[in-house]
């Protein structure tokens, strides 16, 4: 259903709810008022006079004037209470239809034919046309509190029913939270592809930063916010696939709904050309001289188990110095306060200005424009990463809102701007969304888990 219609539906409910609270006002005001037969100043300050009154009060109910029915009975010797009639007749209006001033709805309103008349507004669904008169439904009315009470229940139910429930998605901005500090890699492809996502939903998209282990904090305040498609986490594959096997998070794979994932993260250990290291070989002979080992920048858990299991092989110490993201990676390289450093791609435009050397990349084959750099995997150590910039939402959003979200993000990975980005970090232009994303990535994860057992 259409918004229009979720509108219509809601404007309908409102006004149903509207009509029972002025015909519930009417019925109080009359529960107010004087009795009409007690006295003749109260008669001359009844609402409607009595000539034009087609009934008399018996209780809370009306009868129509006139002789009482046969059913009805004088109280009885010792008796205090009158019973009430047997027999409802029923109330007629003899007001002619071109003096009402509202209708009734399918009949909807026929409990209420006793307030009605006291304010001249009749059921008059049942008249032929103008100027004849028109009789209420033929049945015996209940008591008005019970017949209010049900028609703005249904006037509520209905409003609440034909509302947002039946809204379009999105109704209002999308935030997405970076898992890694300002000018990293996935930062930038995140601000890089909000353009293009807002103006394929329609919407604001607000890009925010919440850096902290590889990721991991993001994800963590992610799966605490609504599953409703406006809340999603920008991290890296690896942050899903392995972190939970490796370190005490407090998620899993099965508490994301998996959206996209832009390029190929190439990434790979660099140094400052002074070092005088050629590749990765050289790193681990200077560690064996050091008398302490070496330090090295550290963005996730993943770099952190693998530098962990090249130093058992090798018997070298390499202690990890944890940083908030690629970019602070690398400033730490550059300013010489690190050895080292484990770079998911942030590390590629200084590489390519000489201002930082490739020691050996991590993934199955080299490191596009540094073919020269040899692999992790080619140095003899069983160990390879292929990362993705992944963007996710909480589990179990509408089905709606995950198709509007992939949609968008198919669209906005082929933009300029994001290829461009791609390029410009030797990302490539890899592209998964949906349900291939959802099985790579439980692939991997399945993967890790094999290792790490």
């Amino acid at each position: 259903m259409s918004g229009s219609d979720g509108r219509l539906g809601l404007n309908f409910g409102r006004g149903v709810c509207g009509s029972g609270l002025t015909l519930f006002r009417a019925w109080r005001d009359r529960l107010a008022a004087p009795h009409p037969g007690k006295n003749r100043r109260q008669r001359a300050n009844w609402p409607i006079p009595a000539a034009e009154r087609p009934f008399r009060h018996d209780g809370l109910r009306a009868v129509p004037n006139g002789p009482r029915p046969a059913s009805y009975a004088a109280p009885g010797p010792g008796e205090t209470k009158r019973p009430r009639a047997r027999e409802m007749a029923p109330v007629v209006s003899h007001r002619p239809v071109a003096e009402a001033g509202a209708l009734c709805v399918l009949c909807i309103m026929w409990p209420y034919k006793n307030a009605l008349d006291s304010i001249r507004t009749p059921c008059f669904h049942h008249a032929y046309k103008i100027g004849k008169t028109a009789n209420c439904c033929d049945r015996e009315e209940p008591k008005m509190k019970r017949s209010f009470r049900n028609l703005a229940c249904f006037g509520l139910a209905l409003a609440v029913m034909s509302g947002p429930a039946l809204a379009e998605f999105p109704e209002k901005e999308v935030t997405i939270t970076v898992g890694f500090g300002p000018g990293g890699g996935v930062d930038t492809i995140t601000r890089a592809a909000s353009d293009a996502l807002s103006e394929s939903l329609g919407q604001p998209i607000v890009v925010q930063n919440q850096p902290g282990a590889g990721g991991g904090l993001a994800l963590t305040a992610l799966k605490a916010k609504p599953a409703d498609g406006y809340h999603l986490a920008a991290a890296i594959s690896t942050t899903v696939s392995f972190d939970p096997h490796s370190a005490n998070v407090s998620y899993g794979i099965d508490d994301f709904t998996y959206i996209g994932a832009f390029g190929v993260f190439p990434e790979a250990l660099v140094a400052l050309p002074s070092r005088g290291w050629k590749n990765f070989s050289d790193v681990i002979a200077a560690a064996k001289k050091a008398e302490n080992g070496l330090t090295y920048a550290s963005t996730t858990s993943l770099d952190r188990v693998v530098m962990k299991s090249i130093s058992a092989k090798e018997g070298v110490t390499l202690k990890p110095v944890p940083t908030k993201g690629g970019a602070e990676a690398v400033a730490e390289v550059l300013g010489g306060h690190v050895d080292y450093a484990y770079s998911s791609g942030a590390y590629y435009a200084q590489a390519k200005a000489g201002e930082l050397m490739v020691l050996a990349g991590l993934g199955t084959d080299p490191v596009p424009g540094f073919e020269s750099a040899p692999t992790l995997k080619s140095l003899g150590y069983d160990i390879s990463s292929v990362n993705m910039v992944i963007y996710v939402a909480p589990a179990g959003i509408p089905d709606e809102a995950k198709a509007e979200l992939v949609k968008a993000f198919e669209a906005a990975a082929t933009s300029k701007t994001v290829l461009d980005i791609l390029a410009k970090r030797n990302m490539g232009s890899y592209i998964l969304t949906g349900d291939d994303f959802d099985k790579q990535i439980r692939a991997q994860s399945a993967q890790f888990k094999a290792a790490m057992e």
